[in-house]
């Protein structure tokens, strides 16, 4: 129940919030013509906006943020991996300069 009202609240302060320009634009500047071309222009440039950003927002959030995630630790791992090889390439000369020459 607590969870279905959070939910109500969250859902009309967004409506409210997200939504509130446009009914000002709508309902509240229409005296004249021309405040109601405008207005008529506010709208539309709001929905376009309101629509546009919350889509790539929301690409964003579930296509490149992981993406960018990911790469970040393949490239974290490809440097430990070049720390490693470095490393072992060291031990590997330290032990061939400490063979012994058996040439005789």
């Amino acid at each position: 129940e607590y969870r279905n009202h959070l939910i109500l609240k969250v859902f009309s302060f967004r409506f409210v919030c997200y939504f509130s320009s446009l009914y000002y634009y709508s309902y509240l500047t229409t005296r004249t013509e021309q405040a109601i071309e405008n207005g008529l222009l506010r709208v539309a440039t709001s929905l376009l906006v309101y629509i546009t950003v919350s889509h790539w927002w929301t690409i964003l959030l579930t296509i490149y943020f992981p993406l960018l995630l990911r790469r970040w630790r393949v490239y974290r791992e490809r440097l430990k991996l070049k720390e490693k090889l470095r490393q072992i390439e060291m031990l590997e000369l330290d032990f061939v300069n400490k063979q012994p020459n058996n040439s005789t």
